[in-house]
C-alpha cells in the first residue's frame, strides 16, 4: 500500500510540473514568435491533457474529438506549450 501511495504521489508531483512546464513553454513560445499565437496559442485549451479532453468534448458534443499537443521551437528544441482541440472527420 505504501508502495501504490508513493507511486501516485510522484506520478502525480512530475504532472504538476509538467503543466507549469507547459505554462511557462506557452508564455515563451508567445514572446519569441509573434505570430504563435495567430497559428496556435489561441485555440491552446489547457496545458494537461484530461482537463483538454473535456473542455473539447464540451466544445464539440456533436462529435468524436482529439486532442492535440501545441508547441514551439525554443532555443533549438521542442517544447511542449498545452493542448489544443481536433474535431475528427471521417471524410465525407
Amino acid at each position: 500500500m505504501l508502495k501504490a501511495t508513493f507511486a501516485i504521489a510522484l506520478v502525480s508531483l512530475a504532472t504538476s510540473a509538467a503543466f507549469a512546464g507547459q505554462r511557462e513553454n506557452f508564455a515563451a513560445c508567445k514572446a519569441a514568435d509573434s505570430s504563435w499565437m495567430n497559428r496556435w496559442g489561441n485555440y491552446v485549451v489547457a496545458f494537461d491533457r484530461s482537463t483538454a479532453y473535456s473542455k473539447c468534448q464540451s466544445q464539440f458534443p456533436w462529435g468524436p474529438v482529439d486532442v492535440r499537443q501545441a508547441g514551439c521551437y525554443l532555443r533549438g528544441s521542442w517544447v511542449k506549450a498545452g493542448y489544443y482541440c481536433q474535431e475528427v472527420s471521417f471524410g465525407g
